[in-house]
């Protein structure tokens, strides 16, 4: 709410203009749009597949807890990190060309091996990405 005073000519106070927003609508529809990002956070995070969702940079935003565990490195060590530092260069390479499809807004998927440098893991992987012109997820 906004009050503004009204003064009258010899500068004395004749009443006061308000202003109200009711903004309840608003405010509902932030919790059920908080409510829902939980839910899907939780649905994704406890997904035993590796999720992950990085920018046109290819610097991570989003990694859930798999992802961490198969790449043997912390939340805080991966996100605002490039795929080339987490995975390494030749990872990188190998999966840029199907990055690149995934950010034109393009389905990517693949079958390749592996390997993880912090934690010296090869494994067979099935990659897929799907994205958009500014983010990827896989």
């Amino acid at each position: 709410r906004i009050y503004q005073p009204d003064f009258g000519p010899d500068g004395s106070v004749q009443g006061y203009y308000g202003f109200a927003l009711d903004l309840t609508e608003l405010k509902r529809a932030e919790e059920e749009l908080a409510d829902s990002e939980r839910m899907y956070r939780t649905v994704l995070d406890n997904s035993p597949a590796s999720i992950v969702q990085f920018d046109r940079e290819r610097r991570f935003v989003y990694v859930n807890s798999a992802y961490c565990e198969r790449v043997g490195l912390q939340r805080e060590d991966i996100i605002g990190h490039t795929v080339a530092e987490v995975i390494g260069e030749e990872g990188a390479a190998l999966t840029a060309p199907y990055a690149e499809r995934a950010l034109s807004g393009e389905r990517a998927e693949w079958r390749t091996w592996q390997q993880y440098e912090k934690t010296g893991k090869k494994e067979r992987a099935d990659q897929r990405l799907a994205g958009e012109a500014e983010r990827a997820i896989a």
